[in-house]
């Protein structure tokens, strides 16, 4: 005989829930299996490693000049075709309010304009990261001066700015180094570094940045002293 199943005792527990990872899942677009925690956190560290090494890692303006070149060069045959496409368009849309008897129109298509300001906006944003190589190609090749110098002229410059006969640095164009950029570039150069990094052309800019505010506080206090002393006379 089969035996009889024992009736549950009276005030037992009932069984507990399942536990779950207190920490949950990072929240997933609709439709998108959400990302665990744990995997949340290491792709975190992941971007965090990948920022850090572009930071530090040597700016080197002879691969990016040609390919900004190639670059700008197609921008600017993009521009062309959408302008040429402008000037169609504004050419039909006179036709149709010529033929519905309808006064000149100065609007140009929506859909063609905007693309026409992208493009000009993407030319803007690869003209200054041009600018930004050629800056980089300047400042390399003046730590690659200093990397040259004898060990007490390179510290003259680190202390001062200039050379020991005070005269200043000057990069390849004959171009004078601002005395403030040429003591962190020799301070580099005493590290031993020969190459710009991302972080250090931050750091360039910062100064550079730094030195035309004062000039342009110095001008605001100079022209503000200017009229004071006009007007009490």
């Amino acid at each position: 005989m089969p035996t009889p199943e024992k009736p549950p005792l009276e005030g037992a527990a009932e069984p507990l829930p399942e536990i779950k990872d207190p920490r949950g899942a990072v929240g997933a677009p609709e439709g998108q299996e959400p990302i665990a925690a744990d995997a949340a956190v290491e792709n975190e560290n992941s971007r965090e490693t990948r920022e850090a090494g572009e930071e530090t890692k040597e700016l080197d303006p002879s691969e990016e000049l040609p390919r900004i070149e190639a670059a700008l060069k197609h921008n600017q045959e993009q521009i062309d075709q959408v302008q040429a496409a402008l000037e169609g368009d504004r050419a039909k849309l006179e036709a149709v309010r010529q033929f519905l008897g309808l006064p000149p129109g100065s609007e140009d298509p929506v859909a063609t304009k905007r693309r026409l300001d992208a493009l000009r906006a993407e030319r803007e944003r690869l003209e200054d990261e041009k600018k930004e190589n050629e800056t980089v190609e300047d400042l390399n090749e003046v730590l690659k001066q200093l990397n040259t110098l004898p060990k007490a002229e390179l510290m003259i410059i680190v202390k001062t700015g200039k050379r020991g006969d005070g005269s200043d640095l000057e990069d390849k164009n004959g171009k004078k180094v601002n005395p403030d950029v040429a003591k962190k570039l020799g301070e580099l150069a005493e590290q031993g570094i020969t190459k710009v990094t991302k972080a250090i052309f931050k750091t360039v800019l910062a100064i550079v940045k730094g030195i035309l505010l004062g000039i342009f506080r110095g001008a605001q206090e100079a022209t503000a002293e200017s009229g004071a002393a006009s007007g009490s006379e």
